[in-house]
């Protein structure tokens, strides 16, 4: 990664013909690095204190919590803990 900091500032990153990135490079590993947000629509409410086992909660609100969890292996094992209906993963 030094080596493309040495050339430029800005990058751009296009996943099949989709762009998924466009910005400041110093910022790629903070969307693109270890940590994902997961949008969690639950079918009954459910506590802080078991979401924030999996992670950071950002929010929960209603039936509907944002987690802050690392990339690997988090959807797979929250979707076994919870009663959820609906993911939506964020970079």
């Amino acid at each position: 990664m030094r080596d493309i900091e040495a050339l430029c500032s800005r990058a751009v990153i296009i996943n099949s013909g989709t762009l998924v990135y466009d910005g400041a490079l110093s910022d790629i590993n903070h969307r693109m690095g270890d940590k994902r947000l997961l949008t969690l629509s639950f079918s009954s409410p459910v506590e802080n204190g078991k979401l924030s086992v999996f992670g950071r909660v950002r929010e929960n609100k209603d039936l509907t919590a944002v987690l802050e969890t690392r990339r690997s292996g988090s959807r797979k094992r929250h979707r076994r803990c919870f009663p959820c209906f609906r993911w939506m993963i964020l970079l």
